[in-house]
């Protein structure tokens, strides 16, 4: 897998969308809060508007996505690198019932070149279809780079001055500005800047959606925005052996 450079969730958001995923469709998990949650939020530190502590925001988000077995997520990345445009969407499906073997069902698409890649990771063997067979290829990553728990950390590493903004239609807002790498400022003239990154929480803490924009840290910038859904619902994975 290509390395990237830059700061851990800059680096977890390229990764991702590299191997597998990142959409702009909605997701279905936005249930109203009713009157038991209200009363209870009001309690949460987490949930009162204004700067929220980063470490408990990390803790509790890991501690709820790591309950998570299955998921959907769709991703859509708009950008530019090294001078080239990058444009790519993608939906990951994730099934780790089975601890053991987790796996993903991912399909890419690029619009741009017209390309479909499709891929099933069982723990750390890739199969990818060939037209209508599926052939196993070299492995570039394992299924349990998508365990939620630990994705959780990955999206949430290197942000700063975590803000709740408060409840919209996608789910509970948090904002946070992203330092730029050093490699995206080095340049002489160049102003430092920084990235910014939205999280959306459902009521039980888990992820809703994530949309970040920032410095790629190689002459451009790049924009992603990830929706989860079919959180601990069956999933279909291809039969590829």
């Amino acid at each position: 897998m290509r390395v990237f450079s830059g700061t851990p969730l800059k680096v977890a958001a390229l990764a991702l969308v590299a191997t597998t995923s990142l959409s702009l469709t909605a997701c279905d998990g936005g249930s109203k809060a009713d009157d038991s949650h209200t009363s209870s939020a009001a309690a949460d530190p987490l949930s009162k508007k204004g700067k929220v502590d980063k470490a408990r925001f990390i803790k509790e988000v890991k501690t709820s996505m790591a309950t998570v077995k299955t998921y959907r997520m769709e991703t859509s990345l708009d950008g530019s690198m090294n001078g080239q445009k990058m444009n790519m969407k993608a939906t990951t499906d994730y099934d780790g019932t089975d601890s053991s073997k987790p796996k993903a069902h991912m399909v890419t698409t690029t619009p741009e070149s017209s390309g479909t890649l499709e891929q099933v990771i069982i723990d750390d063997q890739t199969y990818t279809k060939q037209g209508s067979k599926w052939q196993k290829t070299p492995s570039q990553t394992k299924s349990k780079k998508n365990d939620p728990g630990d994705m959780a950390v990955g999206f949430t590493q290197g942000i700063d001055n975590l803000t709740y903004v408060g409840k919209e239609s996608r789910g509970h807002r948090y904002d946070a500005p992203v330092p730029a790498s050093s490699g995206a400022s080095s340049s002489i003239g160049q102003k430092k800047t920084t990235g910014k990154v939205t999280y959306w929480l459902d009521d039980a803490k888990r992820f809703k959606g994530i949309k970040m924009s920032m410095p790629s840290g190689q002459g451009g910038d790049m924009a992603v925005d990830a929706t989860f859904s079919k959180y601990n619902e069956k999933v279909e994975m291809p039969k590829v052996a």
